[in-house]
Parts: structure tokens; C-alpha cells; sequence
């Protein structure tokens, strides 16, 4: 028998087929993200008004009002635990009543420093810390984890590495392990030479706590 070669289809057929279903499933993809992306605020804001409804309940039974900015800084700082965020308002209503003084939010921040560092330790992620540290630099996220030892990404690096030890929970190895797979000793070595450099450069040390601030925030 012969074979019929007009029966299939062309190779520029199949290529056209192809492409139509990568660009469909590229749609597909994208529209399920953002979906994701509005169920995840969709979420936040369920957990915002219910940590402000907590503060309203707290400031009720105390009988002590606060400004609205305050209690809607308190809801979106201490997102982690109830007890913290009772506690966190309690601190700032006290300080109020005994010094009769206004709060500002520069107020707030310097009686909650501890609890704000805290949160931010069990909220921000090493992932996140590379990110925002390679934005600031503008270097590629991709460097957080290569090899490349240039002083304008190694010095990121090394300061990604510090605020990860500073701002998270994770072990020497884990923070290594995150950065590309170095060890605890890379990691520690990491961390002494921002501290050496924060002491004697200003602006690195400005750099630093900026950086801090924008990750806690």
C-alpha cells in the first residue's frame, strides 16, 4: 500500500498547535495566579479586621481610647499572636494615660520595638530578605545564590546573610544552605564583616538599618 503523505499534517501545522497550546496554557496559568493573589488578600484583609475588632474589644473593657492610625498600625505590625497584640496595646494605652502625652507613631515604634522585632523575626522569610536586599542593590536575585564573588555582590550577599541571622529563626546551615549551599563558617564570616563594616562606615551602617526597618515593617 502507499502511503498518503497529504494526510499529515505539516510539521508547521503541528508547530502552530503547539504554540497555541503553550500560549493558552501560559493564559491559564497567569489568571490562576492572580486568582491566588486576590484570595490571599482577600484572606489579609479577613485577618486585619479581626485583629482590629480584637484592639476594639481590648480598648472597650480598658476603657481607654487610642487613635485609629495607632490601632490600624498595631492590626498590621503583630499579625502572629493574640496575646502579643493585647499585650502590644496595653503597652501603648499605659504610656498614654501616665505621661498624657500624644501618641506618634515614632512613639509607638520605640515602646514596641521588642514585640516589632519579634514579629518580625516569625514573619519575615530568608527568601524575602534576598529579595529586597538584591532590589536595594540592584543585583539579581539569582546572585544571592551563585558563586560570583565581585565586591558589588558578594558585599549584598553578606548583608542579605546578616539580616537572615539577625531577622529570622534559622540555623548558621540553614541560612547557608539558602545561599547557594555554603556552610555555617561562610555564614559567620558573613555576619563579622557587616558588623566590622557597620562600625566603621556610616553608610553602611544607615544602609543596614534601613534595610532592617523596610523588612519589619
Amino acid at each position: 500500500s502507499t502511503l498518503n503523505c497529504n494526510s499529515r499534517p505539516e510539521i508547521g501545522e503541528l508547530l502552530d498547535v503547539r504554540r497555541d497550546a503553550v500560549d493558552l496554557l501560559t493564559v491559564a496559568l497567569e489568571e490562576a495566579a492572580r486568582a491566588l493573589q486576590r484570595l490571599a488578600q482577600a484572606f489579609e484583609r479577613l485577618g486585619h479586621l479581626r485583629r482590629f475588632a480584637i484592639l476594639r474589644a481590648r480598648e472597650k473593657s480598658l476603657g481607654f481610647a487610642i487613635p485609629p492610625a495607632v490601632m490600624d498600625f498595631l492590626a498590621t505590625r503583630i499579625r502572629t499572636n493574640v496575646r502579643r497584640l493585647e499585650g502590644a496595646f496595653t503597652r501603648v494605652a499605659a504610656y498614654a494615660q501616665l505621661t498624657g502625652r500624644p501618641l506618634t507613631m515614632e512613639t509607638v515604634e520605640s515602646l514596641l520595638r521588642e514585640i516589632l522585632q519579634e514579629e518580625g523575626r516569625q514573619t519575615v522569610t530568608i527568601e524575602f530578605i534576598q529579595k529586597r536586599v538584591a532590589e536595594h542593590y540592584d543585583i539579581r536575585l539569582a546572585d544571592m545564590t551563585s558563586k560570583r564573588r565581585p565586591e558589588n555582590i558578594a558585599f549584598p550577599r553578606q548583608v542579605a546573610m546578616f539580616l537572615s541571622r539577625q531577622l529570622t529563626e534559622s540555623s548558621l546551615s540553614s541560612i547557608g544552605d539558602a545561599f547557594g549551599g555554603r556552610d555555617h563558617g561562610t555564614v559567620m564570616h558573613a555576619c563579622r564583616q557587616v558588623k566590622d563594616r557597620m562600625e566603621v562606615d556610616a553608610n553602611v551602617r544607615q544602609t543596614v538599618s534601613y534595610l532592617e526597618k523596610q523588612l519589619i515593617r
